[in-house]
């Protein structure tokens, strides 16, 4: 297996995968003109809602990418939703009911759905 592959591989690592998402789930929170999903000068209005089912969100990670932006950290993390399903029945009903409330009630920018289990299998070069 070549270094390509070992590095491909990792991207199962959730460590990995979190810190990914961590970034994409903050910078969905700056204005467009810097890599968001807002207009505006903070895109203040908007909201981020994350579906946690394996309850693996790390919200010091949040932090630290908060912090590297510049944003004000209370603010922000007061922007950020995070909802956690521990059942296939929880999960459902918080696709089916609790979502689209959400959406309408927090003016969400952007859903993330953590699902337990999605691993990337191995790319052979």
């Amino acid at each position: 297996m070549g270094r390509f592959s070992k590095e491909a591989s990792r991207l199962g690592d959730s460590k990995l995968t979190n810190a990914i998402l961590a970034l994409i789930c903050v910078s969905s929170l700056l204005p467009r003109k810097y890599g968001g999903f807002g207009n505006g000068k903070m895109n203040l209005n908007k909201n981020l809602f994350i579906l946690d089912c394996g309850n693996r969100t790390d919200v010091y990670q949040y932090v630290d990418f908060i912090r590297q932006y510049g944003l004000d950290i209370k603010k922000t993390l007061r922007r950020i939703i995070i909802s956690r399903a521990f059942s296939v029945h929880q999960l459902t009903d918080s696709i089916v009911c609790e979502a689209p409330i959400f959406i309408q009630k927090y003016n969400l920018n952007l859903i993330i759905l953590l699902l337990i289990g999605i691993v990337l299998t191995k790319i052979v070069i």
